[in-house]
């Protein structure tokens, strides 16, 4: 119900649209700044993200792309065809922009820059989405890295399996994603009961 308000609240957001994909694919905040169009598969009923650069900041100020650092957070995840439109809507909208801006614009590819082209300050980033979770009276704790969090949640509540979850998130093993995510079993063994005894319930 929370996801479902979160996702609400979005609409209307400049990184609105950012938040929702990190939800539906559980993507780190610097590889979401990272994003780049040409990692995007929006060709088919289903979209796929390729993740390959993350936004690195420097110290005293800059930032750089950079690869990511271990082989398994080179991974691809698939989200929804309902996104697929979505972020199609939004790069015809960036393209306006774009020409609006002319010279103005630093075209690095970005699928969620600033106004100028420019990896988002991640502060700025960030106090959006806190507006947006009070937007939909979600008030207590929560950082911008527990949309990924959510992610591994929602998606192990759906029963996708932990092999594949720790895939998406671009973790070492399933081992570390289960210890991770140990305080999720209990309502999996839950739903897993109730499954067993629809299905051996004797009908009368």
């Amino acid at each position: 119900e929370q996801a479902q308000k979160f996702i609400a609240a979005c609409k209307g957001q400049r990184w609105g649209l950012s938040y929702r994909l990190a939800l539906a694919t559980g993507l780190r905040p610097e590889e979401q700044h990272g994003l780049k169009w040409s990692c995007l598969d929006l060709e088919g009923t289903r979209g796929r993200v390729d993740v390959e650069e993350v936004v690195v900041r420097l110290p005293g100020g800059g930032w750089e792309f950079e690869t990511p650092k271990s082989e398994c957070s080179h991974r691809s995840i698939m989200f929804s065809g309902e996104l697929v439109k979505e972020l199609r809507a939004h790069r015809a909208q960036q393209r306006e922009e774009r020409m609006a801006l002319g010279r103005a614009w630093h075209d690095h590819g970005l699928v969620f820059p600033s106004a100028i082209g420019t990896p988002v300050n991640r502060a700025d980033y960030a106090a959006q989405c806190k507006a947006t979770l009070r937007r939909a009276g979600i008030t207590e704790s929560f950082r911008l890295y527990d949309l990924r969090h959510s992610f591994a949640t929602l998606s192990l509540l759906a029963g996708v399996d932990f092999k594949t979850v720790s895939q998406e998130l671009g973790h070492a093993n399933a081992a570390f994603t289960l210890d991770t995510y140990a305080h999720v079993l209990k309502e999996m063994e839950i739903r897993s009961s109730d499954k067993r005894e629809r299905l051996l319930r004797v009908k009368k």
